[in-house]
């Protein structure tokens, strides 16, 4: 594999091995006393090394090649407008100062991580399909109860994180993978594999995602389209017979509430914070009301940006997120915009959307990573070796 003719993208690889599969496997090697306990906030301490490695390589590409993509001077536009929103409304031992600061910080080394880890030639590599496959088998393997919770498991680790990291984590190395594979009957084992481990991991947001991915990603790549949504068909309705006739017990997941969420405390509880959110928008709709809520208590999808940030950060967000995927979409249903990459950018940039939509907040990292695939899918690797 050659990488050396890929300017800035050895480093961004091996640091999306270390974050994201890395996440998995550190934790769950240290929670089974596998290896010592090193780290306290392994992802966060990986990502702020990432930056510090990845911004000063960023910046000498940039000035040596004298050229910076659309959507990178953009979205780090937007962060510096959200980082100058943060100081302004800072307040002394602000719980909020701090996660927003860390925000910042995050989603600018998860864009770097996942605009140069893409640009690697012959991706996934077998370093990355060996993390995938030993990400996978731990899932599968270390459960409790049938779900995977390593919160659950007798440790003396601290601060392990929560189950909807390790679903981040695991979905963006799924993608990437997935993005890599050329064969069919590959990418749909690797698809089931993928889906099963979200599944189990009980996050139903990225669970979703994936699916939805999966499904995108399979009907643009393929030449006739109604193969894919045959097989999407019959595996629906072979799954809900399957589960329905008890034949195959399924575990106890968070993702099997989405087929009733009237019921669901969780998502009635959101349903109530955004109806509570939405009337402090229309309080200051121009400025918003910064941190106007209790801990955790946020709007959980993007109208939080306009709560936070105002109705111009709105916008903001709105124009960079919707933007590239319109533009993508449009180049690919003209026939312009064809390779793996780039519909694999569209299709996780059209989940994150989705998601924000639905239910995320706008620091959600999905959102750093699918515009980081596509500005990378952007540059063509015939261009770089010219």
């Amino acid at each position: 594999m050659n990488r050396t003719k890929l300017p800035f993208s050895t480093a961004p690889y091996i640091l999306f091995l270390l974050l994201f599969p890395g996440t998995i496997l550190y934790y769950v090697a240290t929670t089974n006393g596998l290896i010592p306990a090193l780290i306290t906030g392994y992802f966060g301490k990986t990502s702020a090394a990432a930056l510090a490695i990845l911004a000063p390589l960023y910046l000498w590409t940039t000035l040596r090649t004298g050229r910076i993509a659309v959507i990178d001077l953009t979205y780090f536009g937007f962060l510096l407008f959200f980082l100058c929103v943060v100081v302004l409304n800072s307040e002394e031992d602000s719980y909020i100062f701090t996660w927003h600061m860390v925000s910042i910080a995050q989603c600018a080394a998860v864009f770097l991580i996942c605009k140069g880890a893409s640009r690697v030639d012959r991706l996934p590599g077998l370093a990355l399909k060996t993390a995938w496959i030993a990400s996978s088998a731990c899932i599968l393997i270390f459960t409790v109860d049938g779900r995977f919770s390593l919160r659950e498991l007798p440790s003396d680790v601290d601060k392990i994180p929560g189950y909807q990291t390790f679903a981040l984590c695991y979905l963006l190395l799924s993608v990437v993978l997935v993005t890599g594979v050329r064969s069919l009957p590959t990418r749909c084992i690797a698809h089931a594999v993928a889906i099963a481990c979200l599944y189990i991991n009980g996050a139903r947001s990225e669970f979703v995602a994936y699916a939805l991915f999966a499904a995108t990603y399979e009907f643009l790549s393929s030449k006739n389209k109604g193969l894919p949504i045959l097989a999407l068909i019959i595996v629906a309705a072979g799954s809900v017979a399957t589960i329905s006739s008890g034949i195959v017990e399924i575990p106890d997941s968070r993702v099997a509430n989405l087929l009733d969420l009237q019921h669901d405390n969780s998502s009635n509880e959101r349903s109530r914070i955004a109806s509570e959110g939405l009337n402090k928008i229309m309080e200051s709709p121009i400025l918003g009301n910064y941190g106007k809520y209790e801990k955790g208590e946020y709007i959980h999808n993007i109208l939080s940006a306009w709560n936070d940030l105002g109705l111009f950060g709105f916008l903001f967000i709105l124009i960079i997120s919707i933007g590239p995927a319109v533009k993508l979409g449009i180049n690919i249903a003209l026939g312009s915009a064809q390779t793996n990459r780039e519909i694999s950018a569209f299709s996780i940039l059209a989940v994150t959307i989705v998601l924000l939509l639905v239910g995320k907040y706008f620091t959600y990292l999905l959102l750093p990573a699918a515009l980081g695939l596509y500005s990378s899918s952007k540059l063509r690797i015939a261009q770089i070796e010219k």
